[in-house]
């Protein structure tokens, strides 16, 4: 299993962001850097400083991205702050080469009639779209 950093979106990283576990790819050291600065404050750090691989011992995977590994840490906070309120809404993924659609929603009913539907492609990878309940 692997996990993703909050600060910087790396997404393999082997172990959770805590306890002191160092993210290669940003160098944030979990359970002591964000105990002073926010997760936001260390990520703007990073990009500021250049966008640097962090690790000497590990090299970045090959074809890495700061830049798109930044776009998909937006969009998985973007989803997770969808799905606060599953009552409200219903996202679907669709990658751009398959067919398959995952949903998570409820269905609309007397009391909590549609109000609108919107569709949104964040990055062309990844499409996700809204059914907002009354």
């Amino acid at each position: 299993m692997s996990y993703q950093c909050p600060v910087c979106g790396f997404d393999q990283m082997p172990y959770p962001p805590e306890d002191h576990t160092i993210c290669s790819c940003c160098g944030t050291e979990f359970g002591y850097h964000d105990l002073v600065l926010s997760h936001l404050d260390l990520q703007k750090r990073w990009i500021l400083d250049g966008k640097h691989w962090f690790s000497t011992a590990l090299l970045p995977p090959d074809g890495w991205n700061a830049d798109l590994q930044l776009v998909r840490l937006q969009e998985a906070r973007y989803l997770n702050q969808l799905f606060r309120n599953a009552a409200q809404y219903q996202a679907y993924f669709v990658p751009a080469s398959a067919n398959s659609t995952v949903t998570h929603h409820h269905a609309p009913s007397a009391e909590r009639p549609l109000r609108r539907k919107r569709h949104l492609s964040l990055s062309g990878n990844l499409q996700v779209g809204e059914l907002i309940y009354g």
